[in-house]
């Protein structure tokens, strides 16, 4: 039963003791199906953590080596996640590009141009 059958609400804004929300935990698990339920009910993109200032798509772009789940990259992108933001240690989506193979990388270059850097949800 999905959340929005069963009728409970929740804030997904809503930060844990670190500041993650319901989206940072989605794209850090690679469940895209979660992921694309909050941003259609209104998850902030570019929420931040406390201390490192992580966005989800910077949790996203960290834990894709191993969730291979590129949608969630494309989705959080097309709702306007900016990947030109860096965390406290300076990392930002194009600098992460270097610490994935060469399959990730790719895919994961062409949606930051294509998308990332101007055109936003439709």
């Amino acid at each position: 039963m999905s959340l929005r059958k069963s009728g409970l609400h929740f804030k997904s804004e809503r930060q844990d003791v670190n500041g993650y929300t319901a989206l940072h935990w989605a794209c850090h698990s690679g469940s895209y199906q979660a992921v694309r339920y909050l941003l259609a009910n209104g998850s902030d993109p570019n929420a931040q953590t406390f201390n490192e200032r992580s966005t989800p798509l910077l949790v996203a772009m960290r834990s894709i080596m191993d969730t291979r789940e590129v949608k969630i990259i494309h989705k959080l992108l097309l709702y306007g996640a900016d990947p030109s933001f860096s965390d406290v240690h300076g990392e930002n989506c194009v600098s992460l590009l270097s610490t994935l193979d060469d399959d990730l990388k790719h895919s994961c270059s062409d949606l930051i141009d294509n998308i990332g850097r101007g055109s936003r949800r439709n």
